[in-house]
């Protein structure tokens, strides 16, 4: 700015937005909006406000009798957004909530409200796909990139058709949908009419199963979509490639596994390993049972009695803990594992990304001469085009993923009841042992490096 003028052009740090700031000179308001322009302009300023709008600024706060003043000079325009990707189903195939009976207001456990059974042909999925954000640009008319578009990716299982533009999924067969991690399936149904036990022997089905029955205790089932057991499970090894249902409850004797790619719905768990990962739903009680949920644990009418119940996007009971000072501990959060995990993909990203930044630095001066090249030479770059592009869509999987773990609700802990004496509530390190009881409702958070537990 000229010496006779004590006015200044403040940036942002973000470059979006150029202030004048300082005091207001006694010049004339043209002769100032002129110096204004032009040291605007030196400084390589775009999108200034004109000379004239800025003459009547300064003409206006010197009516005001303002000695100071601090008026925008310039405004960056602020990238459009993309619109994320979606999923439109073409039915309710997955709720987890119960039927309601309208007239009475009575919770049938027995029945959710979706309903996954599809015939042959039955549209299942439309993917929406995303529209790309618009750039912006700052005061110094640089690009501001938008954020980019999250895509959606389905793969077409067994038993479902998707069109060549991998957009629309349809059963290509009757049976049950199956959606778990990003493959979406139709199984067929393998039905037991009785018992699984030593008349049947271990199950093994690569479909979905219904066993009208029980499943007796040191038997063995496995299958690939979902698996219904109109009775009991007792002390046998499970494993099921979607949801599992339980009409009674599970057992065992500690050392069996219940292992569930999906949910799991059942009245109790007792004395039993169960992983699932989804969500557990449970009517009445899990006691002295080892429980993890990779999403949530729902037992809203239910209790939690020894143990560990774990739900890395947290739980909601009834009651927690018993008066017989049963230690019982309630786990939220990531676990140690799942930490690893992810600082172990944000190392990778990060060597991706230095990887790419290198082969960038090395093709960077050749790319425009490549016809002058030798042949060798011109097959090196062609290789290190091929190795830059594998990085890039490595990266871009990484910070997916990665953006959707940070994209996860905080978790916690909704108690409706009480909670015990010797409950221990844990939300990742954070971790508090409870010396009486506490009436609910109340949540319990993770604030900073302890747990908070308010009424709600």
């Amino acid at each position: 700015m000229a010496d006779d003028l004590a006015l200044e052009i403040v940036v942002s740090p973000d470059k979006m937005s150029a202030s004048l700031v300082g005091p207001l000179p006694e010049t004339a308001p043209e002769e100032v909006a002129a110096k204004v322009q032009e040291a605007a302009s030196v400084r390589g300023l775009v999108q200034v406000v004109a000379a004239e709008a800025l003459a009547d600024l300064l003409r206006n706060a010197a009516q005001q009798g303002l000695r100071t003043v601090e008026l925008g000079l310039a405004q960056g325009t602020d990238p459009v957004p993309p619109t994320e990707a979606r999923l439109e189903w073409a039915g309710d195939f997955f709720s987890k909530e119960y039927l309601v009976d309208e007239a009475t207001g009575a919770t049938d456990y027995r029945s959710f409200k979706s309903n996954p059974s599809v015939v042959e042909g039955q549209l299942l999925l439309t993917v929406v796909p995303p529209e790309e954000g618009k750039d912006g640009c700052d005061v110094f008319g640089k690009r501001v990139a938008p954020p980019k578009a999250h895509r959606v990716r389905v793969r077409a299982g067994r038993n479902v058709q998707v069109d060549e533009a991998g957009l629309v999924f349809r059963a290509a067969s009757s049976g049950r949908v199956r959606y778990v991690g990003d493959s979406l399936s139709v199984d067929e149904v393998y039905v037991v009419t009785g018992n699984v036990g030593l008349e049947t022997g271990h199950i093994d089905h690569p479909g979905a199963l219904e066993i009208k029955g029980n499943v007796e205790a040191g038997s063995r089932v496995k299958c690939m979509g979902h698996a219904r057991v109109f009775g009991y499970v007792e002390a046998a090894d499970i494993d099921v490639g979607g949801d599992l249902e339980v009409a009674s409850g599970i057992t065992g004797i500690g050392s069996n596994l219940v292992r569930v790619a999906g949910s799991v719905k059942t009245k109790f768990i007792i004395d039993s390993k169960v992983e699932a990962g989804q969500d557990v739903w449970i009517e009445r009680e899990i006691v002295h049972a080892q429980v993890f949920a990779k999403h949530c644990v729902y037992a809203r009418e239910g209790r939690l009695v020894g143990g560990r119940i774990h739900a890395t996007d947290g739980m909601e009971v009834k009651d927690a803990g018993s008066e017989a000072l049963v230690t019982t501990v309630l786990s939220a959060g990531e676990t140690d594992e799942e930490v690893a995990q992810r600082l172990e993909k944000e190392g990778r990203l990060a060597r991706l990304r230095q990887d790419s930044d290198r082969i960038c630095q090395v093709l960077q001066p050749v790319v425009s001469r490549v016809a002058q090249l030798s042949e060798d030479k011109r097959q090196m770059v062609r290789k290190l085009v091929e190795t830059e592009q594998a990085l890039m869509q490595e990266i871009a999987s990484l910070e997916e993923e990665l953006s959707a773990l940070a994209a996860r609700p905080r978790p916690r802990i909704l108690v409706r009841g009480i909670l015990h004496p010797e409950t221990v509530l844990r939300i990742g390190p954070a971790l508090l042992r409870l010396k009486e009881t506490v009436s609910g409702p109340l949540v319990a958070r993770r604030i900073g490096d302890r747990i908070q537990v308010d009424s709600t």
